[in-house]
């Protein structure tokens, strides 16, 4: 008997010209940041409704926080939106790049190439500058009242309220792209092409999952499934609670992230296909 497919495209939406950087959702609304330096806003049937420009290179990261969009970018700086998709504050961080921004425990949380983590209150002041890594910061998730990052420098780790380390993860051999929450723990994806389940009481490693051959850009959980996208190997993976790979789908370019929105899972990517690509589970259409 043939496998039940878990994971169907169900969409393509159109409109940026450069590969596809993040997804966020927004007062409802899907928005998107792409290599091309713009922010679009789409409506449910993949018609974009307003191009936010003002950044002047790669969106990196978008956020909705304090009732308003948030986006950053290589560029160097986080701005803030309106409604009618002008920005009304910019926040210079210095020549750093931005690598993504995160909600978490009633902040706005950034991390950049220069190794720190920085925490933004509501009237957009910087609070705190985490320091500890060795190298850029590329990823960040908030998990049991602590916040998580991941580095180049191949460790991930975790940071109390206060803004202290109180554990580093080891274990990845090449730079940590992606964190995720799965199953109530946490998991981290790299580009050493794993897949890594962590135990985050003492911080070790339980569980490595293979199967990409080329790098881990994003992960997402959704439909109690773990999702990851690939690089070069162009592929969506589809992982079970028990850490089994039970589909793999071919996506026509690289994955760099993902995103559950609704009953739909939503993936961008470049650097061949400048699409949104909306996908769904059994029996949804």
């Amino acid at each position: 008997m043939a496998a039940r497919a878990l994971l169907s495209e169900s969409g393509s939406w159109e409109g940026h010209t450069n590969s596809i950087r993040c997804l966020c959702v927004h007062d409802g609304t899907l928005y998107s940041g792409s290599d091309d330096e713009t922010i679009r806003r789409w409506d449910a049937n993949g018609n974009c409704l307003t191009i936010l420009t003002g950044h002047t290179s790669l969106v990196t990261g978008l956020a909705s926080f304090d009732g308003a969009l948030y986006s950053c970018s290589v560029d160097g700086t986080i701005r803030k939106w309106t409604d009618d998709g002008q920005y009304e504050a910019v926040f210079d961080v210095g020549s750093h790049v931005i690598e993504c921004l995160l909600v978490f425990d009633g902040c706005l949380y950034s991390c950049s190439s220069d190794n720190s983590i920085r925490r933004w209150d509501e009237a957009r002041t910087c609070i705190d500058v985490l320091k500890g890594h060795s190298d850029g910061v590329e990823c960040l998730v908030g998990f049991g009242g602590t916040l998580y990052s991941g580095s180049r420098d191949r460790t991930i780790k975790g940071w109390d309220s206060s803004g202290q380390c109180v554990r580093t993860m080891e274990g990845h051999t090449r730079w940590v792209r992606c964190l995720t929450v799965f199953n109530g723990t946490l998991y981290s994806g790299s580009e050493d092409g794993t897949i890594r389940r962590w135990g985050v009481g003492r911080g070790l490693c339980e569980a490595v999952l293979e199967g990409h051959t080329h790098w881990v850009l994003a992960l997402q959980s959704y439909d109690a499934l773990l999702f990851s996208g690939g690089g070069w190997d162009c592929t969506i993976r589809c992982w079970n609670v028990h850490d089994e790979c039970v589909q793999v789908v071919q996506t026509v370019s690289p994955v760099f992230i993902l995103l559950e929105f609704g009953v739909k899972l939503y993936s961008g990517g470049g650097y061949d296909d400048h699409r949104i690509h909306r996908w769904s589970p059994p029996g949804v259409f």
